[in-house]
């Protein structure tokens, strides 16, 4: 598509994200688009509701290893929906499982049962979601 959602100096560009978004979305038949990074996650989903949250503020040293956060989001986010939780609490759950991913060098060991995993949120302060919605 080319759309280019950073700036040169790595500043992400909320305009060109929803845009991108929105060019995904329009290749038709998804359910929900939805587009995991460091800052937080954005997404749309079938009825035109859109919702971003921010990442969680990790303290300094608590990042071993980014391998497997992105796949931890998806995890995250694809049980709560499966389980019927509505978009809040599923993002919610993913975040955690993206922070819970960041504490281990490996794609799956920093992974938590769920109840330790839903705790990192009220452990971390959030960041400011990347778009405003």
């Amino acid at each position: 598509m080319g759309i280019k959602v950073r700036d040169e100096d790595r500043r992400l560009d909320g305009a060109a994200l929803i845009d991108a978004v929105e060019r995904l979305y329009a290749f038709g038949g998804m359910r929900l688009v939805a587009v995991h990074m460091p800052e937080g996650f954005y997404m749309r989903d079938r009825s035109g509701r859109r919702y971003a949250r921010g990442s969680m503020q990790l303290p300094e040293g608590y990042i071993a290893g980014a391998v497997g956060a992105g796949d931890a989001f998806c995890a995250g986010l694809l049980l709560g929906l499966h389980e019927g939780w509505e978009m809040p609490e599923a993002a919610r759950l993913a975040t955690c499982c993206a922070a819970a991913s960041l504490s281990r060098p490996g794609a799956s060991e920093g992974i938590l049962p769920l109840e330790e995993t839903l705790e990192l949120a009220k452990r971390f302060v959030e960041r400011k979601p990347p778009v405003a919605v």
